[in-house]
């Protein structure tokens, strides 16, 4: 069983899920209902509810985050005044959670993001430079806006599998920059084979990439 953790307005995950063999889609409404079992001392005996249902985290073979954090909008269940601290509470027991599993979790969380590295365009051309990546320098303007941009070419990181270009330097830079910023999957622009900008997001409305993402799970479940 995987599980999907997004918004519950999340359109693409939730088509993932539909689609997807044996998954389960997580939201922050799911956070409000009865039946989650979690102890830090013992993680692999917790309970969790997805899509109204409980499901044990035994049973759970890896985990694909789309959501960056708990949001107050999303807690439907809660009265209005007390969204953005029960938000905040969520957000924190979802780090602590992610962070106790033994399946594959893809991204791995930060404490600013439950999905990744929290990083805006300058700091991932800041890590691409330190990797000696070729970048496309970050410029802004005095009122604080980044200047107009070209679009790149993306390159998708899945796991070991690289997508969206044939040029063996990019799939190559591309690759080196998801395993500096210690993430799984990766959508990494780049115009004129300098990076451009770089995020944990990628597009599941492909059904390449989805089948990547299906296959990373599965050879690392097996232990391939």
């Amino acid at each position: 069983m995987f599980v999907v953790l997004a918004s519950q307005w999340d359109e693409q995950a939730a088509a993932l899920v539909r689609d997807w063999s044996g998954a389960r889609l997580l939201t922050p409404d799911d956070l409000s209902l009865p039946g989650w079992v979690f102890c830090s001392s013992r993680p692999q005996k917790a309970i969790i509810v997805a899509g109204g249902e409980p499901l044990p985290v035994a049973e759970i073979s890896g985990v694909f985050t789309r959501l960056p954090q708990v949001m107050p909008h999303e807690l439907i269940r809660i009265v209005p005044a007390d969204r953005a601290y029960v938000a905040a509470e969520m957000h924190a027991f979802l780090l602590a959670w992610l962070t106790s599993l033994q399946c594959p979790v893809v991204n791995c969380p930060s404490p600013q993001c439950l999905a990744g590295p929290a990083w805006g365009r300058e700091r991932w051309v800041y890590e691409a430079a330190m990797l000696d990546i070729p970048v496309v320098e970050v410029a802004r303007a005095s009122a604080g806006s980044p200047s107009s941009l070209m679009p790149g070419e993306v390159v998708t990181v899945v796991g070991q599998t690289i997508l969206g270009t044939p040029n063996e330097q990019l799939r190559a830079n591309a690759a080196r920059l998801a395993t500096g910023a210690k993430v799984t999957v990766l959508a990494a622009s780049f115009q004129d084979g300098a990076l451009l900008s770089a995020s944990p997001w990628i597009d599941i409305a492909d059904a390449t990439i989805v089948e990547a993402l299906a296959s990373h799970f599965s050879v690392v479940e097996n232990g391939l």
